[in-house]
């Protein structure tokens, strides 16, 4: 699913190579087959959710941004405030854990103030885990 947006008669000068039934007007003109129905479904489906979310989960963000926002722009803001805050807890969580566990190394920012420098994602280092973790002695293998 592609999106083009330009300005009309911008949009309008430009050449479009079209087969005969498409209109002559834009944006038609640039659609040469059938639409991808199923994707802008889908891409409204993701919309509206996203929506949902604001609506039901990003109340305390709304002070922030209900000056220069509303209606589903709004909502759309409120849902990825309260997806980031949720997002930054939850690393915050995994973070402290992390730390704790002997053998992983994590690579990037630590420090849980410092979250809101990067998007969730977190890079470790695992490969001296196994050794240092004491299986239960019904995993063990028998020799």
């Amino acid at each position: 699913m592609g999106v083009l947006y330009r300005r009309y008669d911008l949009f309008d000068r430009l050449t479009a190579y079209k087969v005969r039934p498409a209109p002559k007007d834009p944006p038609g003109k640039f659609e040469t087959g059938t639409g991808n129905f199923e994707g802008m479904c889908g891409i409204l489906g993701a919309l509206e959710y996203i929506e949902w979310v604001g609506e039901t989960f990003g109340a305390e963000h709304a002070e922030r941004y209900s000056a220069d926002y509303s209606g589903r722009r709004l909502r759309i803001k409120l849902r990825m405030s309260a997806i980031r805050s949720y997002e930054f807890e939850l690393s915050r969580v995994l973070l402290d854990i992390l730390e704790e566990m002997p053998g992983v190394k994590i690579y990037g920012i630590t420090e849980t103030r410092r979250l809101v420098e990067q998007h969730t994602r977190h890079r470790i280092n695992c490969r001296r885990m196994f050794s240092a973790w004491k299986w239960p002695v019904a995993t063990r293998r028998k020799a």
